[in-house]
């Protein structure tokens, strides 16, 4: 080999490390490299120079991802507009501690996702014209932008994870591969609490193995470290302490906020001061943690909690206890998790079905949902393994392979002792995770959510590997199965794309819209992609093939993100049927929702709809509308005919249908 080729790989190898800054992860000398690695990831390597370079990459992702059109569709049905609705109605009743919907108290979710959803409207003023307005045109920017923006600190985990696990590379290819999987692609555009929830939670395992797997001796946090972990604290304990605190009567309901706020301030002082840079990682861990736990209730530390005993267990590894400071944790968790829910559950009021929040919270929706089942489906340990197949597609291919390699015994050289314990803690993550929410009698499509961060890392982490010798690793009978596994998922999507759509929605028998018909892109994109593939493996260009399957998955991302999500987006939700309402109506002429009840009819009027439905409904719109003047009515169209057979003779003639865009609903006047 020639000097000036020496000279080439030599500087390839550097960039190649992780390690350029003090605070880096430490880790052993870069791989030996193979003697023919694939030609793309020689490019990334040398592009990923710098720390600054991975994290700007995963970050350009992340807001490649999620932030272009996120505002300029309408929320879905039922969860955004149920959500959102507690949410401004927080702002207009100025309480952020007892949540409200309609009439009554709204006890069946924890409060930060929709104080996540106020701050956002109440920084765009989605609420601030006057009464019986349209809300503002940036109300669904307000609402989703908090939870887009977790979704991509969950990417910068994954490339967080992927980096320690190997090197940049690897945590680049890693937060593609979850910011490409359809189902956080979904979620992470949606405001619903499972975001907050796993996008917090992965954040906080990231923090976690940057402390407990790091393979150097700890040492003094630099002052930005110390900062953000001492800010994080204040930020995440302070406010909820001061807007409970406004709820409460006296000092024997106020003084356990006193305390808890003396505690934090013990925590802010000492980790800005003192802390090191373990201490600072862990208290990232244990307030993400507690913020995961305010959206979702006790899941999070179900999963991580089980995820670290098991890690024991498999690997004997009993000093993870004394890394994690598990009492200086516990308190700080319980600091931010705990208040919201100690008041509310003093709180004697009551929801709509009498119930009181102990009785709608703890025992039915957290419960009862786990034990008995309530709502949602059934199924064995095949309900998941489909789901992860379509909100995985096309990366659920090389699942198989990539926790093979994350569970079997690794000779390569840059394989170090805190590697080896960090891929066998992600691998017990997912394998954790996958069985709660199988074993869990309620199910939702959505609920296998928290496996995919870690199932992003692994399979990153095998590609990466795979790209390094890829006539040996994508290469024989491992190559037919991820074929047939491709085949089968994409047929599966060809034939039935409301897979897809049920990957984060409610309702699955709700029909999917005529007027969206993916299939022929499908199929174009797949074939495309095959045949590419298929070329370039029977030209022995290996690594052309990986190329080429990494292009496809980031193009199948893409359409899901920027195309098929916004064209679905007007059937499951009423946003553009009240802006033909607002257009159309002269005055104050009244809505009126026939036998609804999808939450976006009370969301998108400002909660000044007329709800019209259960017994005597019929009776009840017919006096209404035997009223002088136009009237609107939003009902479901499999409706339509009953609400006009209901109308009295002189006004059936006068019903029309106004808008019909939505395939679900329609929008429709009673003309004087």
């Amino acid at each position: 080999m020639g000097r000036p080729a020496v000279a080439k790989l030599k500087k390839v190898k550097e960039a190649s490390s992780p390690v350029t800054e003090a605070e880096d992860v430490a880790v052993s000398s870069p791989p030996i490299r193979p003697a023919n690695p694939a030609e793309w990831l020689v490019f990334l390597r040398a592009k990923l120079a710098t720390e600054r370079h991975g994290l700007v990459a995963a970050l350009i992702l992340g807001f490649l991802v999620f932030i272009p059109f996120l505002g300029s569709v309408t929320l879905w049905d039922p969860w955004e507009t149920h959500y959102a609705e507690v949410a401004r109605e927080m702002l207009v009743r100025d309480d952020f501690v007892y949540p409200h919907w309609e009439s009554s108290y709204f006890f069946s979710k924890p409060a930060l996702p929709m104080w996540l959803m106020a701050i956002g409207m109440a920084i765009v003023r989605a609420d601030a014209g006057a009464p019986g307005e349209p809300l503002g045109s940036l109300v669904e920017w307000g609402v989703r932008m908090p939870f887009a923006l977790i979704a991509i600190a969950a990417m910068w985990a994954a490339y967080s994870l992927g980096r320690q696990m190997k090197d940049r590379a690897t945590g680049v290819v890693s937060a593609l591969v979850l910011g490409s999987c359809a189902q956080f692609i979904f979620i992470g555009k949606q405001a619903m609490v499972d975001m907050p929830f796993v996008g917090l939670m992965t954040v906080g395992m990231a923090l976690f193995c940057l402390a407990v797997f790091d393979p150097r001796e700890d040492g003094p946090a630099n002052l930005r470290q110390r900062a953000m972990a001492a800010g994080g604290i204040a930020l995440a304990l302070f406010p909820q302490l001061v807007v409970i605190g406004r709820e409460q009567s006296g000092f024997a309901q106020a003084w356990p906020l006193i305390v808890a706020g003396l505690l934090g301030v013990v925590f802010v002082g000492y980790v800005g001061v003192r802390g090191s840079r373990h201490e600072t990682y862990l208290a990232g861990f244990y307030v993400t943690v507690g913020l995961a736990s305010l959206a979702k209730g006790p899941l999070p530390l179900g999963i991580v909690g089980a995820t670290v005993v098991l890690y024991i267990v498999f690997s004997g590894d009993w000093r993870i206890l004394d890394r994690s400071k598990v009492l200086f944790g516990w308190l700080l968790y319980l600091l931010i998790a705990a208040p919201w829910y100690v008041a509310m559950s003093f709180f004697e009021g009551r929801d709509e079905e009498g119930k009181t929040f102990v009785e709608r919270f703890w025992l039915h929706d957290v419960f009862g949902r786990i034990g008995v089942g309530v709502h949602g489906d059934r199924g064995g340990i095949g309900y998941y393994v489909e789901q992860l197949a379509y909100g995985t597609f096309p990366w659920v291919a090389v699942i198989p392979a990539a926790l093979g390699l994350a569970g079997r015994a690794s000779h390569e050289a840059d394989e170090t002792l805190e590697r080896k314990r960090l891929r066998l803690f992600v691998l017990l993550w997912v394998m954790l995770t996958f069985v709660l929410m199988t074993m869990s009698q309620t199910k939702f499509h959505h609920y296998i959510l928290p496996a995919i961060p870690p199932i992003a890392v692994l399979v990153g982490y095998w590609f990466v590997r795979a790209a390094e010798d890829p006539d040996r690793h994508f290469a024989g009978f491992g190559m037919v199965i991820m074929a047939g596994i491709f085949a089968v998922v994409a047929r599966d999507l060809i034939n039935e794309p409301q897979h897809l759509v049920n990957l984060f929605t409610y309702k699955y028998d709700r029909p999917y819209p005529r007027e969206v018909n993916p299939r022929t892109l499908l199929v174009v994109m797949v074939t495309v992609a095959s045949v590419l593939m298929a070329l370039t493996y029977i030209a022995k260009r290996r690594g052309q093939t990986m190329l080429a399957f990494l292009a496809f998955a980031a193009v199948f991302g893409a359409w899901v993100s920027h195309h098929h999500f916004n064209y679905l987006s007007p059937h499951w939700g009423q946003g553009y049927l009240f802006e033909t309402y607002f257009d159309e109506r002269r005055g104050d002429e009244p809505i009126y929702a026939y036998q609804l009840n999808w939450r976006g009819e009370t969301f998108y009027s400002r909660n000044r709809v007329l709800q019209v439905k259960e017994a005597g409904a019929n009776e009840r719109i017919r006096a209404l509308v035997d009223k002088p003047g136009r009237e609107f009515i939003i009902t479901e169209q499999s409706r339509f005919h009953t609400l006009k057979n209901v109308l009295s003779p002189d006004k059936r003639e006068k019903l029309q249908i106004l808008d019909h865009s939505n395939n679900k609903f329609y929008l429709c006047v009673v003309e004087e």
